[in-house]
């Protein structure tokens, strides 16, 4: 017994790769496409009323910490 580990030979056989076949494609369900969104429009943003709510939570912050440096005896009323 040989120690060749190569197959024998075919006599008829090709020396080209086989050919490739392209894979079959797959039919999918895919959901239903998303409507059209429109635009967000610039008047549903009211820029005064974010400025109202960045001075009413400064105006509170300020006044809670106030109160903290009263308590801690930082500052005269």
């Amino acid at each position: 017994m040989e120690d060749d580990p190569t197959p024998p030979t075919e006599p008829f056989g090709e020396l080209v790769p086989p050919p490739k076949v392209p894979p079959t494609a797959l039919a999918l369900a895919s959901p239903a496409p998303l409507p059209h969104r429109r635009p967000s429009s610039p008047d549903l943003y009211d820029a005064s009323a974010l400025q109202r709510l960045i001075a009413q939570t400064l105006d509170f912050v300020d006044s809670i910490a106030d109160t903290v440096a009263e308590g801690l005896g930082l500052r005269a009323k």
